[in-house]
């Protein structure tokens, strides 16, 4: 409460206050949150978070703060920028339709951990044939996410992805990361690359408040995806397309 005054009282303030709410803690995870979420709670000092009434802290507030106050200072812009910025990006990322249909999301994955269901059979004759499975073997040690699939058993597209995209596989597929799954398991008669937008510039623009905008706009979609398929290529050991 005591940042979200601040942040009405005195908007352009330099020490760095900023409101943390469910869709900040949201936008830092980038995972679609809500306000019964164990991350949220945690936040706020409940569901066992440690808070100290002396000092004023709750939860892990605090830490959240500090995240926002680093990656403003970054970008050149107030910690309240930031957080505006990725609010609004976060909303449009995860709406409440899309929220609604997740069943597993407000579950947190451990390092290495896969689900029940996706250990569950996922294979259609199409996918699950020898063949597949041997042209997926010949690319082990590209990909840690398939060595470790390939060592609980036959591999395949569903489950590659489930295990990528806990939190729902995007739909429709962009391009950029469907040219960075393994090759044996790319859909083929999707685009092999989806023609994203580069980066707004200034002086397309006539305001700075246009130009940020339109920037917090862009990071929050096309750049998030971008990002993705980035680290993805890096991860294989190759440079970004």
């Amino acid at each position: 409460m005591r940042n979200f005054y601040n942040n009405i009282l005195v908007p352009n303030s330099p020490n760095g206050h900023v409101t943390i709410d469910t869709h900040a803690v949201a936008a830092a995870l980038l995972r679609p949150l809500s306000g019964s979420s164990r991350e949220v709670l945690h936040n706020f000092g409940g569901d066992g978070a440690a808070s100290n009434s002396a000092q004023g802290s709750s939860g892990t507030y605090g830490l959240y703060v500090e995240a926002y106050r680093r990656a403003a200072q970054e970008r050149g812009v107030l910690t309240r920028q930031m957080q505006s910025i990725t609010w609004e990006a976060v909303c449009g990322l995860f709406t409440a339709g899309f929220k609604s249909q997740q069943k597993t999301w407000t579950q947190p994955r451990r390092s290495g951990e896969i689900t029940k269901k996706e250990r569950l059979p996922l294979t259609t004759p199409e996918n699950s044939s020898s063949t597949l499975q041997a042209e997926l073997k010949a690319l082990r040690g590209t990909d840690s996410i398939l060595d470790l699939l390939l060592e609980r058993g036959p591999v395949t597209r569903q489950s590659y992805l489930a295990y990528n995209f806990p939190d729902g596989v995007p739909d429709p597929m962009p391009g950029e990361l469907e040219a960075n799954l393994p090759r044996p398991l790319q859909n083929h008669a999707a685009p092999t690359r989806s023609r994203l937008p580069d980066a707004p510039t200034r002086q397309n623009f006539h305001s700075q408040d246009e130009f940020e905008e339109a920037l917090g706009y862009w990071q929050g979609h096309v750049g998030r995806i971008k990002a993705m398929a980035d680290r993805a290529s890096r991860s294989k050991g190759s440079q970004p397309r």
